[in-house]
């Protein structure tokens, strides 16, 4: 008898395990955008929901945003734990396997690229990687969490649309301006080019009027700044992750 209590016991208490482990994240009813952590606004959330539904839509892929506080880090790593997410939820559709999931862990500051296999062509790791370092882990580290999903989600589905030889709705094309240089930042740059080249000239023919030799610019290199649900979930480990 006791024998028997002990079974149930431990039977009771790996399906009560197995079913926790399970419950922990849940996608909502819009499946696309999960903002458990709460640090997205409502324009920043329609501006992904509405996005994600039109990519679904036209069948280029499913990409899903999902932001916790944080996660169980000792059992294991956030690139084990976005892939148990990414294919526990089937992100993408079965047949192109063409999902993605952008997860943010807030407390933890950690951003995990998820990429489906169906993806990777388009976005590899090295580009995913320099996506997470120019557009997101800079306003990440101000706290500015809107802006930096906001234009990492842009410039990814960016590159789907491009792929696609499809031309990027203005609202996305807009929002991937503010992680580069600006018109402004442009012109000053310019002008000091010119500047320096200007300076350059003038001293060296003053210098060859004096008869002082060459006039020699010793800088080199380079100028220049660095029915939601899918079905799918197959994904290899695809993507990228950045602390900030």
């Amino acid at each position: 008898m006791i024998k028997n209590l002990k079974f149930v016991f431990l039977f009771f208490v790996f399906f009560l395990s197995f079913f926790t482990l399970h419950a922990i994240v849940n996608y909502t009813s819009d499946f696309f955008i999960n903002d458990y952590a709460n640090v997205l606004d409502n324009d920043t959330k329609k501006y992904i929901l509405s996005n994600s539904k039109l990519l679904d839509k036209r069948d280029f892929a499913q990409v899903v945003v999902l932001t916790l506080e944080t996660f169980d880090q000792n059992s294991q790593n956030l690139e084990d734990f976005a892939l148990d997410v990414f294919r526990d939820w089937k992100i993408g559709s079965k047949e192109k396997n063409h999902g993605l999931l952008l997860i943010l862990i807030s407390k933890s500051r950690k951003i995990r690229v998820q990429v489906g296999y169906g993806l990777e062509g388009i976005l590899n790791d090295g580009k995913v990687g320099n996506f997470l370092e120019k557009y997101a882990v800079p306003h990440f580290k101000k706290g500015d969490f809107n802006l930096g999903i906001k234009n990492l989600y842009s410039v990814i589905i960016s590159e789907i649309y491009s792929s696609n030889n499809l031309e990027v709705p203005d609202d996305v094309s807009e929002s991937t301006k503010s992680g580069e240089n600006s018109p402004l930042d442009v012109f000053f740059i310019v002008i000091i080019i010119v500047a320096v080249i200007a300076f350059g000239a003038i001293g060296g023919f003053f210098g060859g009027i004096s008869g002082g030799g060459n006039y020699h610019n010793g800088r080199g290199g380079n100028f220049g700044g660095g029915g939601n649900h899918g079905g799918g979930g197959s994904s290899g480990g695809g993507g990228a992750s950045r602390n900030f």
